[in-house]
């Protein structure tokens, strides 16, 4: 695998913002990705092999569903290959995203396949397009519970 997932750092999210502010990424998506990064209940980075962040993960808390984690990614790569990759090294991540949460979900532009694609590798789930207003992009429920965790079968080892 050519990344490393760890529990992220302020260096971690300061090199994907400055990736973001770099790649013509507008303010406000950069104070979007530190308001979320500074409310998240687990924050984790990919790192490749040199050591540089590739992507960020966090789980916010649902505000009206506590239970419910809001999983939401960050990746700077985007071929397929770096997709790929990262999605697989995420499923540890989403592991332990759900020993604290009973179930994952994200919402996703129905017309976005990269996000699909990453959220469907990982095993999430994905539901039809969701009503919306006038004149507003489709979009689609992901959601993963934790019984469907890629190791759910396994035992847990308790502090």
């Amino acid at each position: 695998m050519r990344y490393t997932v760890q529990a992220a750092t302020a260096a971690d999210v300061a090199h994907i913002a400055n990736k973001m502010s770099e790649n013509g990424g507008a303010s406000s998506a950069v104070n979007h990705l530190l308001r979320s990064c500074a409310f998240s209940r687990q924050l984790w980075a990919a790192r490749d092999l040199a050591g540089t962040p590739a992507a960020l993960w966090g789980v916010v808390p649902a505000p009206d569903h506590p239970e419910t984690g809001r999983l939401w990614m960050m990746l700077v790569e985007s071929d397929e290959q770096d997709r790929q990759d990262l999605a697989d090294s995420s499923r540890l991540v989403v592991d332990e995203m759900l020993t604290e949460f009973g179930e994952l979900e994200n919402i996703v532009a129905a017309d976005s396949s990269d996000a699909i694609e990453v959220l469907s590798r990982m095993g999430f789930h994905l539901g039809p397009p969701l009503p919306t207003q006038m004149d507003a992009p489709l979009q689609r429920r992901a959601w993963l519970d934790a019984g469907e965790s890629a190791f759910a079968d396994l035992p847990r080892v308790l502090n």
